[in-house]
């Protein structure tokens, strides 16, 4: 538990692979594979191979800059950074350093300082003394996203990361599968004692599950914390996350960026992005999350909203109901629906259940042509064969009784049928009348519930 007397200050480097079927400069596949098949001369840093720049990974670059509020830059550039590491065949990474494709930006009051290109390194599987290296993943496309250290708490930064991962699944630019390594964060974190500056800051590296990124935090702040009170000096160092015992572990001192020996890669021209196609690229986007929850959020339930925000094409598919009652739509759709469609691992919109049908069975439903009872026996129909909702309930027999005489006739029978409990209820037990409508309901289901107990007083008392 973080003392009192000290403050805890997050910054979130993440690294999010771009949605593209190619590498940012190669023309090789970014579809996983056997190791070290997607590959050809340019990812392994041959030289005299020339770059060719992914024009998808540039859109969508600048779509998720607009989604995460930020400037579009007209210009920028790509730059090498050096550093020798051996899944990095190159011996550099193209990034953009000095001039990023998109600056500023926020989610909430958390400030996102700049949104960068650049292309990924290979990974390392180490396996006891040895390490084999699989480079399918060098050249694949990144944006970095920088932000701020405006996080006071890891609640802060899995609200950021939940609400970030939702608007990138959104607009498609990154599929944000964290166990493939398609989304991963490096935690700057530092301690200080309130009203003192900032503390030295510990960059934990490649973490790649909000799980991890909760259990390494906690470790690093009492980490830190403890450090400063034996009178110890934290370093400024880059820290791995063992998720096995839940530690960070000292990797390599942090360098600056001098270290790096940035400059521009002049084999990649400048970029000049025109305000014709930044305003064509941002069109495209019809619609983001933040805005769909506004416009629902007085008309259907928060957890129903909650789960059909959290799927955009679930989403899609409660767009389609043709019915006036949503909220009862979406009630239905991420309970019963739902429930039933994860029992055999799919999703509602892969089903042949259309949103118009479902919409069907909901206005029967609410207009009291059927009993709220009968909706698990109608889906279970309809999902096998989409057959129209109200063709079921005729051919199920499962239509309200709405003659009064006839459910006349049922309470009568209950009434003699059941003497004594009759007069129990005239004689003043009033909670015998919710069994005499069980019984009732025994005689036909399709009697609605509320009309038969008025019914029933009536004759009780005539």
């Amino acid at each position: 538990m973080l003392r009192k007397d000290y403050q805890v200050v997050i910054g979130l480097e993440i690294h999010a692979q771009i949605n593209t079927k190619s590498k940012l400069f190669s023309s090789t596949s970014t579809e996983i594979s056997a190791p070290n098949m997607n590959v050809n001369w340019y990812d392994i840093g041959t030289p005299g191979i020339l770059p060719r720049l992914n024009k998808q990974a540039v859109k969508l670059a600048v779509q998720t800059g607009y989604a995460l509020n930020c400037t579009i830059q007209n210009i920028s550039q790509f730059d090498r950074k050096h550093y020798f590491y051996p899944d990095l065949p190159s011996g550099f990474q193209i990034t953009q350093y000095f001039h990023p494709i998109c600056t500023g930006g926020y989610i909430d009051n958390i400030r996102i300082n700049r949104i960068h290109i650049e292309s990924d390194a290979g990974k390392m599987h180490h396996q006891g003394h040895k390490t084999l290296i699989d480079f399918n993943r060098v050249g694949c496309p990144l944006m970095e996203i920088v932000t701020e250290p405006d996080f006071r708490s890891i609640e802060q930064v899995n609200d950021f990361l939940n609400k970030l991962i939702l608007r990138l699944k959104w607009i498609e630019s990154c599929a944000c599968n964290l166990e493939l390594g398609e989304f991963r964060v490096d935690v700057n974190v530092s301690v200080n004692k309130e009203e003192e500056p900032f503390g030295t800051r510990c960059e934990i590296k490649n973490l790649n599950s909000i799980y991890n990124i909760r259990h390494a935090i906690e470790f690093e702040v009492q980490r830190q914390i403890d450090e400063l009170l034996l009178g110890k000096e934290i370093l400024q160092e880059s820290r791995g996350y063992n998720p096995d015992t839940k530690e960070t572990f000292s990797m390599r001192e942090k360098t600056d960026a001098d270290h790096y020996c940035y400059y521009r890669d002049w084999n990649i021209p400048i970029l000049n992005l025109s305000e014709d196609i930044i305003s064509k690229w941002i069109s495209e986007i019809k619609y983001l999350p933040q805005q769909k929850r506004e416009q629902f959020k007085n008309i259907i339930s928060k957890s129903a909203l909650n789960v059909i925000i959290d799927d955009k094409k679930l989403f899609q598919y409660f767009e389609k109901a043709t019915t006036s009652y949503l909220d009862a739509f979406a009630n239905v759709l991420t309970n019963e629906f739902m429930g039933m469609c994860q029992k055999k691992d799919y999703k509602p919109y892969d089903t042949c259940v259309s949103a118009d049908n479902l919409s069907k069975l909901i206005d029967l439903i609410e207009n009291k042509k059927i009993q709220r009872s009968a909706l698990k026996k109608v889906l279970e129909i309809m999902l096998i064969n989409n057959k129209d909702a109200e063709q079921i309930i005729v051919d199920e027999n499962l239509l309200n009784i709405t003659d009064e005489n006839i459910i006349k006739q049922y309470c009568n029978e209950i009434i003699i049928e059941y003497t004594e409990l009759s007069t129990q209820y005239k004689n003043g037990d009033n909670k015998i009348m919710n069994v005499l409508i069980g019984k009732l309901m025994k005689k036909s289901r399709n009697i609605d519930p509320q009309v038969s107990e008025a019914i029933l007083k009536e004759l009780i008392y005539r």
